[in-house]
């Protein structure tokens, strides 16, 4: 059973970044493999989680989204928790991601503040065995770049959700899980959506 884990959905949703645990959960569900999604939502799930990744627990993804403002100061009990959760996912090279203002927990989103840029966006990444660029919509002031990745962490500016739009890094993900990956009927159809997805979004 691979699970994946969704850190405060009801909060940390703006954008649909949560939906990164649905494409995942689906994918791996298209590979006949058995998937779940298990929402945090306090701190004993959090004490849980961390404990797991500490033991070296496999066949784990994390998800951790972007929130409003009103959202993130509803969470400010659990920052040191969030933080410690983060710090554990880079120690234990378990994959996840974390997105837009999910950031400040990485210690990334204090950076330079700069116009606001709104648009769709190819980032190019520079991270060993990860793919080399990834698509999805920035908006943001921050001075950081859009997409990297941490020891399997991937830290982006990009809402989307980001896997719908980049499966080429659903297959890193899946390999990193233990997952077989296998091309299905279903998958090939999503991916023809996705290559008009790109074929549009790319140009503008």
């Amino acid at each position: 059973m691979k699970t994946i884990y969704t850190l405060f959905p009801e909060v940390l949703n703006l954008n649909g970044d949560s939906a990164n645990s649905l494409v995942l959960q689906k994918n791996l569900q298209w590979m006949g493999e058995q998937a779940q999604i298990v929402p945090i939502s306090n701190q004993s799930q959090l004490s849980e989680l961390i404990h797991l990744l500490k033991v070296g627990q496999k066949g784990i993804f994390v998800t951790i989204g972007h929130g409003s403002a009103a959202g993130m100061n509803s969470l400010t009990a659990f920052d040191d928790q969030i933080r410690s959760l983060i710090e554990a996912l880079v120690e234990s090279h378990t994959p996840a991601i974390v997105v837009g203002s999910a950031l400040s927990w990485a210690r990334l989103a204090h950076s330079v503040k700069r116009e606001r840029i709104s648009e769709f966006a190819v980032a190019k990444v520079n991270a060993d065995g990860w793919p080399a660029e990834a698509l999805g919509y920035l908006n943001s002031e921050l001075s950081v770049v859009p997409v990297q990745v941490k020891a399997n962490v991937i830290l982006t500016l990009l809402h989307g959700p980001f896997l719908a739009k980049n499966p080429s890094w659903v297959e890193r993900i899946l390999e990193l899980m233990g997952a077989k990956t296998q091309m299905s009927e279903a998958r090939q159809t999503a991916q023809g959506y996705v290559d008009e997805i790109w074929r549009i979004e790319s140009k503008h």
